[in-house]
């Protein structure tokens, strides 16, 4: 995934994301909000989110 700047981690939106994403990376072994954390946040790039967890598509509204 690369390093992440520091800028880009230090709104609270974007530590909440990143710490959840991370949080559920460890537990459930689903990588799914890092990886758009990474693409959308991080690298700026426009992602269509279309999941049937409500959980991960309601922290990128």
């Amino acid at each position: 995934m690369g390093q992440i700047p520091l800028i880009k981690l230090l709104p609270p939106k974007n530590l909440y994301i990143y710490l959840v994403g991370l949080y559920m990376f460890k537990r459930y072994q689903n990588p799914k909000v890092l990886y758009l954390f990474y693409k959308h946040i991080i690298k700026g790039e426009r992602v269509l989110l279309i999941d049937d967890n409500i959980t991960i598509s309601g922290l990128f509204k």
